[in-house]
């Protein structure tokens, strides 16, 4: 199940927060998404709630509100780093080019239409960051969980197997079948002894792969086909999910 969406929503004239709110609402029902919704009428009171440590994945911001305005805020906040998506919402189309200066996802004119927000919320879920996925490993007498993206490779060490991570290294007794079937997608076996992670690759060679840390792991003959092949798809799935 796709993770929910999260959204804070600025508008200072209730009549037009309610209708975003709304349509929102219908959104989320048509798609069969999962909506966290919050209101505020105006960018202090977000700025307010905010510091009580809550982020939120999208960003809907009257540009023209009292006090300080929706491009305002969005300023502060990428100046503070946060990375949410932002779409403006402005009645005035000449106010666009400012956007570029904070990475706006979007701008909606008023008055908002149902169509052209539900297209901005699609746009916006895709491009929610993937949820981490954990390994869990039995590692001596208790089990480590690592992140699948911190683990560069595994290699057989004796009769068992030692997975190499971001300034890491555990040992876990098991066979190259059991490492390779708990470390799942993204994982390929390109020697009899090794196990890499194909996201940590960063050039493939005859003999060898180079990963993202300067280490280097052997590749097979044999499997240099069949890896070659998911290195070059992982790359072209890469490129044209980069917005």
């Amino acid at each position: 199940m796709c993770r929910g969406l999260s959204i804070a929503i600025c508008e200072d004239v209730p009549s037009e927060r309610e209708l975003l709110l709304s349509l929102a609402r219908d959104w989320a029902r048509g798609a069969g998404a999962r909506v966290f919704l919050e209101a505020f009428a105006s960018a202090e009171a977000f700025v307010f709630h905010r510091a009580g440590g809550e982020e939120f994945d999208l960003l809907l911001l009257d540009i023209g509100m009292r006090g300080m305005s929706g491009m305002e805020l969005a300023r502060e906040l990428r100046a503070q780093g946060c990375g949410a998506q932002i779409v403006f919402i402005t009645g005035y189309a000449d106010c666009m080019a400012e956007g570029y200066d904070v990475g706006a996802l979007h701008y909606l004119l008023k008055p908002v239409s149902r169509e052209k927000l539900f297209s901005v919320l699609d746009r916006a879920r895709t491009h929610l960051p993937k949820p981490r996925r954990a390994v869990l490993l039995p590692c001596g007498d208790g089990v480590a969980r690592l992140f699948a993206e911190e683990i560069l490779y595994a290699e057989v060490f004796s009769h068992s197997m030692v997975f190499h991570a971001d300034g890491a290294r555990f040992e876990a007794r098991m066979t190259v079948a059991q490492a390779q079937a708990a470390l799942g997608e993204g994982f390929m076996r390109c020697h009899r002894s090794y196990i890499v992670n194909l996201c940590r690759v960063r050039q493939i060679r005859k003999t060898d792969l180079l990963l993202d840390d300067g280490r280097t792991v052997p590749l097979a003959r044999r499997a240099w086909p069949e890896v070659n092949r998911a290195f070059l798809a992982l790359c072209r799935e890469e490129i044209h999910e980069d917005p």
